[in-house]
């Protein structure tokens, strides 16, 4: 088994942006993720707090809708 902490990967960084077309946008979320070119998979995801891939947050206390994760390690065939 390899820790996942491991491999070089690669940072990217990702926004959706909600609102009518061609105005500003009344909505926003980010996340991020690592890929690893090594692993050729995704080694970790984090979300901005409020976080949210719906159009509108229907409720105001809804905290975000992923939680971070990271790879935890893996086994390579030979």
């Amino acid at each position: 088994m390899v820790p996942a902490d491991k491999f070089k990967a690669v940072k990217l960084e990702y926004q959706l942006n909600y609102g009518p077309p061609g105005l500003v946008p009344i909505y926003e979320s980010k996340g991020w993720y690592w890929y690893s070119p090594e692993v050729k998979y995704l080694v970790q995801g984090q979300y901005r707090k409020d976080y949210n891939e719906a159009a509108v947050p229907m409720d105001p206390s809804f905290k975000g809708g992923r939680e971070d994760w990271k790879f935890v390690s893996l086994k390579l065939k030979k």
